[in-house]
């Protein structure tokens, strides 16, 4: 719960012990805000169909975080390409849930790239909802 994802290199049919390359999500992590709204919380992330980028879902801050990794070495580029917020809830939600997304946010934590169109597909934790966002293959921009 320390706002890091890390990339494990698994190439050679065993996973390596220590990570390959370590990327911190933008803002301040602290004891008291890792699982409510406010820090970072990496939860669902997916690689793109071309294997170059990596989508990551920060449910404490509600954004999706889109990295590259590089040409030359295969490192997670430690600054993201681009970050957009997802906050998209259901309708008629109840009082309970009301008082849930309120304090904790609609927490996106899962993420998943269509097999053969350019779209990402976000599910939200306490939202109960799915959004999809258009998604360019060529320079891992979500549009």
């Amino acid at each position: 719960l320390d706002a890091v994802v890390s990339i494990l290199d698994c190439r050679h049919g065993e996973l390596a012990p220590e990570p390959i390359s370590q990327v911190r999500l933008p803002g301040a992590s602290t004891f008291r805000n890792r699982s409510a709204k406010g820090g970072p919380l990496p939860l669902g992330l997916s690689f793109s169909r071309s294997g170059a980028f990596l989508a990551v879902c920060d449910a404490g801050r509600e954004f999706v975080h889109v990295f590259a990794f590089d040409d030359e070495n295969g490192i997670l580029r430690a600054t993201p390409l681009q970050v957009v917020p997802c906050n998209t809830t259901a309708p008629a939600q109840g009082f309970w849930q009301r008082q849930v997304l309120r304090k904790r946010g609609s927490r996106p934590c899962h993420i998943a790239f269509h097999p053969t169109l350019d779209v990402v597909y976000v599910l939200t934790q306490y939202g109960n909802a799915v959004s999809w966002l258009p998604f360019n293959s060529r320079t891992g921009a979500l549009e």
